[in-house]
């Protein structure tokens, strides 16, 4: 028999932060709270329009159910814009309402309107040529469309 037992930890990383009270609650991609802090990493992205309260936000609890779903789909999201080259861009992502989902890219001034998650990849092509060509413009996209009728727009900000 051994005589020894060997133990592999592996800690939970912090992938997602939200806004709770006067500071963030650090999340991983599975929702589980893992810390409360004052300090703001930037480059965590922000999750908004959650719905678990703030007296369940404490470190080792999960969100609720409604948040983990969406956040599964912010994990899609994020995995589609990464393949795309602008994941680093995003700072926050709406997820209050599963079919307008929107993204805000602080770096571009942008609001990102991209509905659900269908058609992302077509969504994420759009967002490309869209930045490229708004890039000194500040404003919102428009991808949560019916691309079969409507194009892709830019609303610049007045």
């Amino acid at each position: 028999l051994p005589n020894k037992v060997e133990i592999q930890v592996e800690e939970r990383e912090r992938t997602f932060n939200i806004e709770f009270m006067n500071g963030y609650a650090y999340i991983n991609n599975q929702g589980y709270i893992l810390e409360i802090s004052s300090e703001n990493i930037t480059d965590k992205i922000k999750i908004r329009g959650y719905k678990t309260t703030e007296d369940n936000i404490k470190p080792g609890n999960r969100l609720i159910k409604e948040d983990l779903n969406k956040l599964n789909d912010v994990a899609i999201i994020t995995d589609t814009a990464k393949n795309s080259g602008i994941n680093a861009q995003i700072t926050s992502i709406n997820i209050e309402n599963q079919n307008e989902y929107s993204l805000y890219m602080e770096s571009e001034k942008k609001t990102v309107h991209i509905g659900s998650i269908s058609n992302l990849d077509t969504k994420m092509l759009y967002l490309q040529v869209m930045l490229e060509k708004e890039k000194e413009n500040e404003g919102e996209i428009f991808l949560n469309i019916d691309f079969k009728t409507k194009n892709p727009y830019f609303k610049e900000k007045v």
